[in-house]
C-alpha cells in the first residue's frame, strides 16, 4: 500500500522526467524505462 501524500509526488516526478526526456531526444526515442529512471 502506498504512503498517503507520496502519489501527487511521484505523478509530478513521472511528469518532469516524461518532458525532460522527451525534449532531450524525442518521443519515438524515449523508453519508459528511461523515464522511470530518470524519475527516480
Amino acid at each position: 500500500m502506498p504512503k498517503i501524500g507520496i502519489e501527487p509526488l511521484r505523478r509530478k516526478a513521472l511528469i518532469d522526467a516524461t518532458i525532460s526526456a522527451i525534449g532531450e531526444r524525442g518521443s519515438l526515442d524515449v523508453t519508459m524505462s528511461e523515464i522511470a529512471g530518470r524519475a527516480g
